[in-house]
């Protein structure tokens, strides 16, 4: 009875060993598959993540394109409208745009002509402010050169619409 009695203390210790280390065999796989889990929850983040960047450099590209469009058409017209109100008292030798300040130099056929095609122009076009920076009369000739600078109303300036699209990204 004693020898039963050790052998079956012996075979409880045996089965609470055994449970013990399925237990712990348990927990340590659970452990890896709980880390397994999380680093591919990681990895999809991060694939998101790398995904949404490159969707919003893309738009942020599309949308600089755009821009630069619009700044095109919009130079066009501000110079087919410039061409209009010049008629033929007016030739440009230069037209110089920086940022929304365009500078334009050329010869009238006079004073009056001149103070025409300006007041013309700024009071039909996109322009907010013109100042005459140089007028001169050109020795031997009925004509006069002039540079003036004029400020446009609608910051059409393509380092403008650049910085905008920069400050985004």
């Amino acid at each position: 009875m004693r020898n039963m009695l050790i052998v079956t203390s012996v075979l409880l210790l045996m089965v609470s060993i055994t449970v013990s280390v399925l237990s712990a065999h348990y927990v340590n796989i659970r452990e890896v598959e709980v880390a397994q889990l999380e680093a591919t929850r990681q990895d999809r983040i991060e694939k998101e993540k790398n995904i949404l960047e490159k969707n919003r450099n893309e738009d942020n590209l599309q949308q600089l394109s755009q821009s630069l469009l619009n700044y095109q058409e919009a130079s066009a017209k501000f110079l087919d409208k410039l061409i209009q109100f010049a008629q033929d008292t007016v030739c440009f030798q230069e037209v110089r745009r920086e940022k929304n300040i365009v500078t334009l130099s050329g010869y009238a056929q006079s004073v009056a002509e001149l103070n025409l095609f300006i007041n013309r122009w700024a009071f039909n076009s996109v322009i907010s402010e013109i100042k005459i920076d140089r007028l001169r009369q050109v020795l031997n000739h009925p004509v006069l050169w002039f540079q003036l600078h004029a400020n446009e109303k609608n910051n059409l300036s393509f380092d403008m619409i650049t910085d905008e699209l920069n400050d985004e990204i």
